[in-house]
């Protein structure tokens, strides 16, 4: 009897030390390729971010690359708008209204072109100032900390704090450890909700642990590792909305050098249509080669209209019309006046029309930009929406509520303050300590501290 209870006890003993080294040696394996994918994870993460600074580096760059263009074309056009106000003189026995068209036409290129230099350089600096604050207080390289590190290692005594169903789980009996786990996350889940109602959502019992032993959390929430991160969704991601909400600080001054330089370069087409009445016409007496640098300067005034500007038929036949009937008058007036040795007699009181209709232009001109607000607050042209080019995603929404679907509250309250006014952002402090006041003084399920490496 003494004997058989010897070898019931051994082989008891023996099958105890076999389930415990049994699990103790998957619980060793599994650490080790939780290490290993923490170290992957990390990669990944940093690649993804990387990507991400990547498109705040290409986005935000669009603007200061068209402004180096913009900002040449228009720096040699305010040259030789300078050098015409300076040095084109009109001929002496120019009659003073021909003058007056002379002088209009050029002061508004130079007025344009002044404001067009003036937007340009406003959005140059202020798109890079936005990109550096970007860059280097939301978009940042998640680099991991010592707490991370030190989190992401297991010591063999974790596997003595494991229950005595998952220590001695015997296999295919028993079940898996996973349904082990699982049982004590759903333990946990309705213990918190009973103490302070379930905050996690309806997917909790399936985020609580992501591992066999229960030790780990869903890493499904990190947005660097989303469904669609890099495809289909590239316009929900964070680091798009504050670019977008970024750049209505400086779009604006983009689309309106884009306008300003575009009047301009019509403006100082309509000063050469004048200057070649003015000194082809009176002074060399040339009608034939006066009206056609005056058609050919005009031209260049309509193909800018029809090319910039996106308009109804209608609008573009009442634009052209205000467009052409000055520099036409004027030629009229002109050719009567230098046929006539100085006088044009009755066709003179055409010049007033004329005047007119050119003041009328630039009235009408104004009135077709068509200016509104857009979803992220900028102020734009849009007659001039085919040639602007100021947001990549001009066709996804941009709400604060659009934001809140896809971030947490938490991540709102931390990285609103970066692009708003002070007012906004004391509003916005007040709100966020409320918050983590509220998370304070609220129980949680559980009294353990979770590991950090997988949760966000």
């Amino acid at each position: 009897m003494t004997s058989f209870l010897t070898e019931a006890a051994g082989a008891a003993t023996d099958v105890f030390m076999g389930l415990f080294g049994y699990n103790r040696e998957n619980f060793r394996n599994d650490r080790s390729q939780r290490l290993l994918m923490e170290m992957q994870l990390q990669e990944m993460k940093l690649e993804q971010v990387g990507l991400w600074r990547d498109d705040v580096r290409d986005l935000m760059k669009l603007t200061p690359r068209k402004m180096e263009i913009y900002l040449l074309v228009i720096a040699l056009e305010l040259n030789a708008t300078a050098t015409a106000l300076c040095k084109a003189r009109v001929p002496p026995g120019t009659p003073a209204w021909l003058s007056s068209c002379h002088t209009m036409a050029v002061c508004s290129a130079l007025m344009y072109l002044t404001l067009a230099l003036w937007f340009g350089l406003h959005a140059f600096v202020s798109a890079q100032a936005y990109k550096v604050r970007i860059l280097t207080q939301v978009v940042r390289l998640p680099v991991p900390s010592w707490r991370a590190i030190e989190a992401s290692r297991t010591y063999c005594s974790s596997f003595e704090k494991m229950k005595r169903s998952q220590m001695l789980r015997v296999p295919i009996v028993e079940g898996s450890q996973e349904s082990h786990a699982q049982k004590a996350a759903a333990a946990a889940v309705d213990a918190g909700a009973d103490r302070g109602g379930d905050r996690l959502g309806g997917d909790a019992r399936e985020a609580v642990s992501a591992d066999p032993w229960g030790l780990e959390r869903s890493g499904r929430l990190i947005p660097e590792l989303q469904p669609g991160v890099n495809s289909t969704h590239v316009e929900r991601q964070q680091h798009i909305w504050h670019i977008r909400e970024a750049a209505r600080f400086y779009q604006t001054y983009d689309a309106f050098c884009r306008v300003s330089m575009s009047a301009g370069t019509s403006s100082l087409a309509s000063f050469f249509a004048f200057f070649c009445l003015s000194y082809v016409l009176t002074e060399n007496a040339a009608p034939v080669a006066a009206w056609a640098g005056m058609l050919a300067f005009t031209s260049i005034g309509v193909i800018l209209l029809g090319n910039d500007l996106k308009l109804h038929r209608r609008q573009f036949i009442q634009a052209l019309i205000l467009l052409v009937s000055a520099p036409v008058l004027c030629s009229v007036v002109t050719f009567v006046s230098s046929k006539n040795y100085g006088n044009p007699g009755h066709w003179e009181w055409l010049m007033p029309i004329a005047l007119f209709m050119k003041g009328a232009w630039y009235v009408y001109y104004v009135y077709l930009f068509k200016v509104r607000e857009m979803q992220t607050g900028a102020v734009l042209p849009f007659a001039f929406r085919n040639v602007l080019y100021v947001d990549a995603f001009g066709w996804a929404k941009h709400t604060m509520n659009f934001l809140q679907r896809t971030t947490s509250r938490a991540t709102i309250l931390n990285s609103i303050p970066i692009i708003v006014s002070n007012r906004r952002r004391r509003q916005t402090e007040r709100e966020e300590r409320a918050v983590l006041q509220r998370v304070a003084t609220t129980p949680v399920a559980g009294d353990q501290e979770a590991p950090p490496v997988l949760v966000q």
